[in-house]
């Protein structure tokens, strides 16, 4: 896996995505005598978690400390094989399942690989290890230059060892948020305020309950009181029943406000100066929560949940990672955000189901292993759940800071009141391809994967609960092409298409 395998156009497993849960499918599957094709957006593997610098870069301490121990064993079990093939900088756009009747005995994967061009990827079988994304929060002003996800910033830190900013605030529900303000004083910035919607006992009495999992998870549940110690040895502010209400400026953010929570969790009706603060910054850092990137799963034809506060539309399956969509496996965030011990053993239990359903790989020590893997995540989704429990967004206060005039859709300058408006009763927002007929939300180039969260979260106000909202239909491409990388798989396509006829005729 030195280097990328810029004539790979077939493989008997095809695994999209190498965070954790795609290097543990691809290391296993490669132990077994398979050799997994492993394709990444990326230029190097690694996923959102480790996010490697580039080639000709030397980082320093890269990425010290426990928390990243894991993924980096993952990352050090592939890197220097020659039996995984590797792909990076490439974008999977659409997959095709397999179709008798076209004569297609497997799926074919659409992907463009920017100036190295275009082409289809046969495989027998796909792993979908897609990972996850900020959720995104509208409210006045989130538009701004500047303002970004806690996680964005991070991956900036990490690959590029640059600050987007100097003075930053940060804004949140989830406890990434304090490893990033860590990280980024250490890089040099001056971090103004960081501010949790919890309030202060919320906080302590979650630290009470994640002493249960300091045995098995304890840099998890030690970093983030350790760090709240340095911030406040280091003089950061650090408040508590506040959300963000709106960012200021006029070509990028100059400050931001905050405002507090009343006890039913709502933000503070009245408003008033004791419940509000503007602060100076240059960046805005938001962590509310995550999604889960299953645009490919869907426009493929699997079937999915919903769970807001989970990762909100995830991919079906049936506990060893086999999507409704036969020889379609999916693991890691896709199927629910828990983090990177959780996708590390779903990347290996999935693993084995495509081992075991192929008959590559059965016997009683395979099955041991699985065993094994399966404790492993039910270890890791015990304190995923207490975490997510913790760390769930404010819905009712995220409802409130979306006003009228505030963007929905940003690609398509769509407002709140906008969205109102073009959908006429008896048409409900839960109805989401309704609306977007009727409005074009979610038509612009995100494809709705910023709007359709915010558009999900205002069809049930305050709670993100009640009956799940069915998702914009994804379809192929599933991320922003080009007319030529389209047109250009198309008649790979076609050619592709006419070779199984001749071989057809031919039979």
């Amino acid at each position: 896996m030195s280097g990328d395998d810029p004539t790979a156009t077939a493989a008997p497993v095809a695994i999209v995505g190498a965070g954790p849960a795609g290097l543990a499918a691809a290391a296993l599957l490669a132990d077994h005598g398979v050799r997994p094709l492993l394709i990444d957006e990326a230029p190097r593997p690694g996923g959102q978690i480790l996010r490697q610098p580039p080639r000709e870069t030397t980082v320093e301490r890269w990425l010290p400390g426990p928390l990243y121990r894991a993924p980096k064993a993952a990352l050090r079990a592939v890197e220097d094989r020659a039996d995984i093939a590797w792909l990076g900088g490439a974008t999977v756009l659409g997959i095709d399942p397999p179709d008798p009747l076209a004569g297609r005995d497997g799926f074919e994967l659409w992907v463009d690989t920017g100036a190295r061009g275009h082409r289809l990827i046969a495989a027998e079988r796909v792993l979908l290890a897609t990972g996850a994304y900020e959720l995104p929060v509208a409210f006045p002003g989130w538009t701004l230059p500047g303002v970004m996800g806690a996680g964005a910033l991070q991956t900036v830190l990490k690959s590029q060892q640059i600050l987007p900013g100097n003075r930053l605030v940060f804004a949140g529900s989830h406890p990434l948020q304090l490893v990033v303000a860590d990280q980024a004083l250490d890089a040099g910035a001056e971090v103004a305020l960081v501010a949790f919607s919890q309030s202060r006992p919320a906080v302590l009495a979650a630290a009470a309950r994640s002493l249960r999992h300091l045995g098995r998870h304890w840099p998890k549940v030690w970093t983030p009181a350790r760090i709240l110690a340095r911030l406040a040895a280091r003089g950061v502010a650090v408040r508590f029943n506040t959300v963000v209400a709106e960012a200021h400026g006029s070509h990028s953010v100059t400050a931001a406000t905050l405002a507090g929570l009343d006890r039913a969790g709502g933000r503070a009706p009245d408003m008033t100066a004791d419940r509000r603060a503007r602060v100076a910054c240059d960046t805005l850092a938001l962590c509310y929560g995550f999604l889960a990137g299953t645009e490919l799963a869907r426009a493929t034809g699997a079937a999915w949940t919903w769970d807001l506060d989970a990762g909100g539309w995830l991919v079906a399956h049936d506990g060893a990672f086999r999507s409704s969509v036969p020889g379609l496996y999916a693991a890691g965030e896709a199927t629910g955000v828990d983090g990177a011990d959780a996708a590390l053993a779903k990347g290996r239990l999935a693993a084995r189901a495509i081992l075991a359903d192929r008959g590559w790989a059965t016997s009683d020590s395979t099955d041991a292993a699985r065993r094994r893997d399966a404790r492993a995540l039910a270890r890791a989704l015990a304190f995923a759940r207490d975490l997510r429990r913790f760390a769930r967004p404010p819905h009712r206060a995220l409802d409130r800071i979306t006003g009228a005039d505030t963007l929905v859709c940003r690609c398509e300058a769509i407002t709140r009141a906008g969205v109102e408006a073009g959908r006429q009763p008896p048409l409900a927002l839960a109805d989401m391809n309704a609306v977007k007929r009727a409005t074009r939300v979610g038509m612009g180039a995100c494809q709705g994967r910023l709007c359709g969260a915010i558009l999900a979260r205002l069809a049930r106000p305050g709670t993100g609960g009640g009956q799940p909202p069915r998702p914009f239909t994804a379809r192929m491409p599933v991320k922003p092409a080009s007319i030529a990388a389209v047109a250009a798989l198309a008649e790979h396509a076609d050619a592709a298409d006419d070779d199984r006829g001749d071989q057809t005729d031919d039979g």
